[in-house]
């Protein structure tokens, strides 16, 4: 088997960042904009930025892609609770330390999600983080694999 293709999602991401009133519930967005993972995140949304982070881009599908290839979404070094959706449907939730995901290393951890059933042609990519106590990077890096089955 040969090594995957990647297609890697540098951006541009858009960012919100969201303040939930623990009294009343209510949801203010006080922050938002666009960068460029991996890196960008820094100065567009602060290291220390806490609360409710929605990063989103989009995408369009792989073109080229036979009958013996599958799309996986790989999602890098993510360590806050939160949810994956591809085009409005959920993924799935992440739990913190997750024993689920894919550890290449204790400081790398990998979570990879079999897409082929669910692209179009013109796709949108959310990550919802929880980041009330936050530890860094919200994400490493995403990217798309193909892979032969």
């Amino acid at each position: 088997m040969s090594a995957p293709h990647r297609i890697r999602l540098h951006g541009p991401w858009v960012f919100e960042v969201f303040d939930v009133d623990a009294t009343t519930g209510d949801v203010a967005v006080v922050n938002r904009g666009r960068f460029q993972m991996p890196d960008g995140w820094a100065d567009a949304l602060g290291e220390e930025s806490g609360g409710v982070v929605r990063l989103s881009r989009r995408f369009n599908s792989p073109t080229g892609l036979g009958a013996h290839n599958r799309v996986w979404l790989v999602v890098e070094g993510i360590e806050q609770l939160g949810s994956v959706r591809l085009n409005d449907r959920a993924l799935e939730q992440i739990a913190a330390n997750d024993e689920s995901s894919e550890d290449l290393n204790a400081a790398t951890r990998i979570i990879a999600f079999d897409v082929s059933e669910r692209l179009s042609d013109h796709n949108l990519l959310t990550l919802e983080l929880d980041r009330t106590t936050p530890t860094g990077s919200p994400v490493a890096g995403v990217r798309l694999e193909i892979r032969e089955s």
